[in-house]
């Protein structure tokens, strides 16, 4: 019932909703049924519902313990059900550590982005924003560091008015930890200009 999944949305303490068995591409983010299925990520089909997107989210040890919400209508709106807390970032359960390479960003449907657009073949991992980012990357330092080579694509947040780009400033933060010439920064042109 509507009142319910309205309840649902807002109280991270409730049972959380179980994986989907079946997978809608996110057509305005040009995200194939393929890759949804892959990272398990639901979108949300039922008119009557407050909720566009369910991204799963997983513990260290692979259990799905939350879901993150993606609201309908502003697409910056987001609520959380389950146990936020103890999620490791997104796309992070998904790839065994070690190998050629892996793409850091900014939010979920960047990280699918990435890996669609990769081949669906080279892992993601995906900061939750770039206040965070730093954060995240120290307490999963190990884990990014076993692959050959990282690419930071964080978001290129020019012409805002304080004259700051947030995803900028994070990227060179996240590169300076790691040893030298292992981080490429990849930074894609504002499509305004």
């Amino acid at each position: 019932d509507k009142d319910e999944r309205q309840i649902l949305v807002h109280d991270n303490k409730r049972a959380i909703r179980p994986l989907p068995e079946v997978f809608n591409p996110l057509k305005e983010r040009g995200l194939t049924a393929e890759t949804l299925k892959f990272f398990k990520v639901t979108a949300v089909q039922d008119p009557e519902s407050p909720v566009a997107v369910v991204y799963p989210r997983f513990d260290r040890e692979g259990r799905h313990v939350a879901n993150k919400l993606r609201l309908k209508g502003n697409k910056k709106e987001f609520s959380w059900e389950g146990d936020a807390g103890s999620t490791v970032p997104f796309g992070r359960n998904f790839f065994q550590p070690g190998g050629r390479a892996i793409t850091l960003v900014e939010g979920q449907d960047d990280a699918m982005a990435a890996f669609q657009m990769t081949g669906s073949k080279y892992p993601v991992w995906s900061a939750d924003n770039a206040q965070q980012a730093l954060k995240q990357v120290k307490e999963d330092y190990e884990y990014l560091n076993s692959f050959e080579k990282i690419v930071i694509n964080f978001d290129n947040d020019t012409g805002r008015p304080d004259g700051k780009n947030p995803g900028r400033e994070a990227a060179i933060a996240v590169a300076n930890i790691f040893p030298i010439g292992k981080v490429c920064i990849l930074q894609l042109n504002d499509r305004s200009e």
